[in-house]
């Protein structure tokens, strides 16, 4: 599959990607990123760095992901709903215990996934650097922090 990049025309008439252009802000400093896929890991720490996320910390793991939640100071979470050892409802769950906004990142079924998906926004895959920026919105979460 081939996923597109938007596009922006830059001044000198070069066509340039969404996420080199001056990407939106956001007010969030620390990301959880509980994916299972490296790629889409990366694709989306990078996105979050683009709207100027300090730091990313990425995970395949539930127990890992337990103890990211339980040890750091995370402000906001993208989960994937299989990750390599599980669905990941133990650790939607403990981000709600803990009040810390998270949205789905996944490739599921819309119909295997209503039910999970009432709980937070969906990011579904591919997704592009707009459904991220969605996600930050629905928490009020966009601007200079």
């Amino acid at each position: 599959m081939v996923r597109r990049m938007p596009c922006v025309q830059s001044s000198d008439s070069k066509v340039l990607p969404f996420s080199l252009q001056k990407a939106p802000r956001v007010k969030v400093r620390r990301v959880l990123i509980a994916e299972d896929s490296l790629l889409i890991a990366l694709d989306l720490e990078k996105i979050c760095q683009d709207f100027g996320c300090q730091s990313t910390v990425q995970t395949a793991f539930i127990a890992e992901c337990l103890q990211i939640i339980r040890s750091y100071e995370i402000d906001f979470a993208f989960v994937d709903y299989r990750l390599a050892d599980g669905t990941s409802e133990p650790v939607t769950d403990a981000l709600k215990v803990r009040a810390i906004p998270f949205a789905f990142c996944t490739g599921q079924s819309k119909c295997d996934f209503a039910a999970v998906s009432q709980q937070a926004p969906v990011i579904w895959k591919p997704f592009l650097p707009e459904d991220v920026l969605r996600a930050f919105e629905q928490f009020n979460l966009t601007g200079e922090p």
